[in-house]
């Protein structure tokens, strides 16, 4: 306790920003969390793991982020395999950021643990919100609201800088916009791909 306490400090503790653990002992990786939150309460703390067994535990534990490796090498499987499709690259990655940014919550239990496909589809069928950026070459840019291909997609809101519009008909969007999006993952994916592209 008191030898890995004073490493820790002499290892510039309390200068870092972000702490990553790659060890994988659970006994150890928690005992770790616990005392960087006592010795630096706000540092973020990424835990490298073998899967997600744990994963809750170490979050609860402090661990800012879980990256389990076999997720994060599923999901290169995955994007290898949308690649091979002919999915544009761009798409690729957006998906893979979009995964990481929810926590893999589309591997989670796909692969391991007991979430059934039912599960999956059923995930597929919840409507949420999805912030879509609008770069310079978006098609949706310079045109108005009223003649989005939205389908089933509806706008919340526009957030321009630091103002939030209201997506009346008559809107004209401009690069930078930030679309926030609300439908079910596959109506989403299908009008970013429309909005971005066109098609």
């Amino acid at each position: 306790g008191g030898r890995r306490r004073d490493i820790l400090l002499a290892a510039g503790l309390l200068r870092a920003r972000l702490v990553i653990i790659t060890f994988d002992d659970r006994k150890r990786v928690e005992a770790m969390l616990v005392l960087i939150r006592a010795l630096a309460g706000e540092l973020k703390v990424l835990v490298r793991t073998r899967d997600d067994s744990f994963l809750e535990q170490y979050k609860q534990a402090g661990a800012f982020e879980v990256i389990p490796e076999s997720q994060e090498g599923a999901l290169m499987l995955v994007s290898h395999l949308l690649l091979n499709c002919d999915i544009p690259l761009g798409r690729v990655i957006r998906r893979m950021e979009h995964e990481r940014s929810s926590q893999y919550r589309f591997l989670h239990g796909f692969y391991w643990g007991d979430q059934s496909a039912s599960n999956l589809e059923a995930d597929q069928l919840l409507e949420r919100l999805h912030p879509l950026l609008l770069h310079d070459q978006a098609w949706a840019v310079g045109r108005e609201v009223r003649e989005l291909p939205l389908d089933e997609v509806r706008i919340k809101e526009v957030q321009r800088g630091d103002q939030s519009l209201e997506p009346r008909p008559e809107l004209v969007l401009v690069a930078g916009d930030r679309l926030i999006l609300f439908g079910t993952v596959v109506a989403m994916e299908q009008a970013e791909q429309r909005l971005l592209e066109g098609h």
